[in-house]
């Protein structure tokens, strides 16, 4: 079997797209959502849900600070739901419930939105590198079909 060698144009084609492949990959990684993010979001939801429960008029940031300190956003969302299961407020407790299912869902189905997020990215990606490869080839067979023999 003989060895095949790519011609210049085929390794202009691999060249652009592994170059491609490389921002693609960075875009990527940078959207592709993440836990922290996650629970950051569950952490800023609960802040919010104590600032419209208590009818404070500050900014969250303010209200964060206030009411825990310096305490990460994983410290937060157990501080929220531990303290409402021990709370007599049953309407306090049914809120914070409902914010626990709506982002224990967005927790649980992570794994399949950055799943979804990379297989986007691929095809993104080879599309596009696939369209070019055929592209340059329709040009070349138009190109050799012209040229004088």
């Amino acid at each position: 079997m003989g060895k095949y060698q790519l011609n210049g144009w085929q390794r202009l084609w691999v060249l652009v797209g592994v170059i491609y492949l490389v921002v693609i990959a960075i875009v990527t990684i940078s959207v592709v959502p993440k836990r922290s993010q996650l629970i950051s979001g569950w952490a800023y939801d609960a802040v919010d849900l104590i600032k419209a429960h208590e009818k404070v008029d500050s900014s969250n940031w303010t209200l964060r600070k206030g009411v825990f300190g310096d305490a990460s956003d994983e410290e937060i969302v157990t501080k929220i739901t531990t303290g409402a299961a021990k709370t007599e407020d049953k309407d306090w407790r049914i809120k914070v419930k409902e914010l626990e299912a709506k982002h224990t869902k967005r927790l649980d189905g992570l794994l399949g939105e950055q799943l979804r997020a990379v297989g986007i990215a691929i095809l993104v990606w080879f599309v596009p590198v696939v369209l070019l490869y055929a592209l340059g080839y329709g040009v070349g067979w138009v190109y050799r079909g012209f040229r004088n023999r």
